[in-house]
């Protein structure tokens, strides 16, 4: 659990980004209502609404070509579907002094999951990375005959497929670093086997430095959700 200092930094830390992701999405929202049009009514918005968590969840359009990729793919995905539950978990145990879903089986289940869903993204999102940044597949470049707006031929699209692969990799990467400490400071956990092995490099430390090491990763994963929070309106993901 965080001491009040930390509480009371992480308020106002996550009062700053919801302000400043709100005005950003406030200017996606009137650009929006510059269009022309009747606006849909309710039971269109429902259905839209509908049909796109549906496509969300079911990656359903990328199964269609490359299907190596679209496994990847979906490894990142769904683990960070998951990772909403994870986020708020981590959130309520730094702020009281619970164990999120309890030590029982459904919290067992729940932290063997966040396990395998994390080196699930991991993985993921370094086929990625090296997929655009290393390999430069052919499949992400735009033909010569293909009209392009300035910023993207400065490679706008490039730089925030950067942002958004580094920010993924270092957030889920950074829990699974705190919660490696706050295994090794309890004695190992089966229930993480990803978790439990890469606290084993922790064994020489003391509790204090332990303790500091959980703390880091926890300001450190879900920092960086604070401050991802007011670039989102602009990403294309």
């Amino acid at each position: 659990m965080l001491t009040w200092f930390e509480k009371i930094l992480f308020i106002v830390a996550l009062g700053a980004s919801l302000y400043y992701g709100y005005l950003g999405f406030r200017k996606v929202y009137l650009v929006i209502m510059r269009g022309q049009g009747e606006k849909p009514t309710m039971a269109e918005a429902q259905h839209r609404l509908w049909t796109a968590a549906k496509t969300w969840l079911t990656e359903r359009p990328i199964w269609k070509t490359r299907e190596l990729t679209s496994v990847f793919h979906a490894m990142v995905a769904w683990g960070f579907i998951f990772y909403f539950l994870v986020n708020f978990g981590d959130i309520l145990q730094g702020l009281f002094p619970i164990t999120f879903l309890g030590e029982g089986f459904i919290g067992d289940i729940y932290r063997f999951l966040a396990d395998i869903f994390t080196m699930s993204v991991l993985i993921g999102i370094i086929y990625f990375i090296v997929r655009r940044f290393i390999v430069n597949d052919k499949a992400l470049s735009y033909r010569d005959n293909i009209m392009l707006v300035d910023k993207v031929k400065d490679g706008a699209i490039r730089r925030d497929s950067l942002i958004v692969a580094l920010f993924i990799l270092f957030h889920v990467g950074f829990r699974l670093m705190g919660e490696s400490f706050t295994i090794a400071r309890h004695g190992g956990d089966p229930w993480q086997p990803f978790g439990n092995a890469l606290s084993m490099a922790w064994s020489g430390m003391g509790d204090t430095g332990l303790a500091v090491g959980q703390h880091l990763g926890w300001w450190l994963a879900l920092g960086l959700i604070l401050a991802f929070i007011p670039y989102f309106p602009y990403t294309k993901h």
